[in-house]
């Protein structure tokens, strides 16, 4: 959800373009990827707490595994709205 926001708050997507995009990005990128992605324009400490902790967390993981290959990881995800 993260990056669904900074899709779609500060790139200004629309929700649904956004959501796929997350979708993918979060299906397709590694966790290396999802560390700079996540921190990119924010300078060396993210002042979002949730951020930090998610963050903090992708950096402990191997930093070339994909942990979220599988569409139960990401296909619930779904934008109902206007």
């Amino acid at each position: 959800m993260a990056r669904f926001y900074q899709l779609w708050r500060t790139q200004g997507m629309a929700p649904p373009t956004a959501l796929r995009m997350a979708q993918r990005w979060l299906r397709d990128t590694t966790n290396r990827t999802k560390v700079l992605d996540l921190t990119a324009g924010l300078g060396s400490a993210p002042t979002d707490p949730d951020r930090r902790s998610l963050i903090r967390a992708l950096r402990l993981r191997d930093p070339d595994d994909r942990p979220y290959l599988a569409a139960a990881d990401w296909a619930g995800l779904s934008y109902h709205g206007v």
